[in-house]
């Protein structure tokens, strides 16, 4: 028990508190008979980790090695405007595309995804910049085995294709159909027929909330953006000719004269 000295269990930034927290067994001996007090027919089961924060995300990276303080917000920014990732409640929820990337690059890259791997690359790197280590040999070490995986991954890795049809058509061609994909920079919506076609459009993820600017008027529609940090927020769909935006969506029903959604739900249960 002398490790308990120097141990200090972490808990999550906004975990629940425990009533055993701090508690510790007292002591006993091999075989010692012990006299049962009370039986609790209480099942209990192991909870999931908590999903990261940006906070616990940067400071993961930061205990496994991965990456330097310049590069930290970048990968969320990465992660997040690849739709690989969605924030709720703050936090960073895997999104089925970002799943299916993780999943394909573990199997087919499994040393590059390894986290030991990437520290001591960062490792490496820094050597490299500080003249300790010859960039042409460590870049040879590296490209060689990797350049195998990666005609591996061309020729075996399943191709997956997310495509979701918008049920129009499109206006370019006039014989395809709009469907929504996957970029570098998040959703869009292209035609089937690329790349004959290289029709597209913006995304646009609608709230069912008429503009509290310009709806009335106009026939502005509330729709959900992200910023250039991957972070959500609500703005109008006749951007930039109405500037209006919030960020959160109870705001915007506030805006626009609507009951909370906790509220509307009780007013829908009275109703029935």
């Amino acid at each position: 028990m002398g490790f308990l000295a120097l141990y200090e269990e972490s808990r999550d930034e906004d975990a629940s508190p425990d009533e055993d927290e701090g508690r510790i067994l007292p002591e006993i001996s091999e075989n010692e008979l012990l006299n049962l007090l009370k039986l609790i027919p209480e099942q209990h089961f192991t909870q999931p980790p908590p999903r990261y924060t940006e906070a616990t995300l940067v400071r993961t990276l930061e205990e496994y090695g991965i990456g330097r303080p310049s590069t930290y917000a970048a990968t969320v920014d990465v992660i997040s405007r690849r739709d690989y990732v969605e924030r709720k409640d703050k936090r960073l929820i895997p999104t089925e595309t970002g799943k299916i990337v993780n999943d394909l690059l573990v199997q087919y890259f499994p040393d590059i995804l390894d986290y030991e791997f990437t520290a001591h690359l960062e490792d490496e790197l820094d050597d490299i910049a500080d003249g300790r280590m010859e960039w042409h040999s460590f870049l040879g070490e590296f490209y060689a085995p990797f350049e195998k995986q990666l005609e591996n991954a061309r020729k075996n890795m399943p191709r997956i294709q997310q495509e979701e049809y918008v049920g129009r058509e499109c206006p370019s061609c006039e014989d395809g159909q709009l469907i929504i994909k996957y970029g570098r920079w998040g959703k869009f919506i292209g035609c089937t027929n690329y790349p004959d076609c290289t029709y597209t459009e913006q995304y646009l993820e609608y709230t069912g909330i008429r503009c509290p600017v310009c709806g009335d008027e106009h026939g502005g529609e509330v729709v959900e953006r992200r910023s250039r940090r991957g972070r959500t927020f609500y703005g109008c769909s006749r951007y930039p000719q109405c500037e209006y935006s919030a960020w959160k969506l109870a705001d915007v029903r506030r805006d626009a004269g609507l009951p909370p959604e906790e509220d509307e739900a009780v007013i829908q249960d009275e109703a029935s």
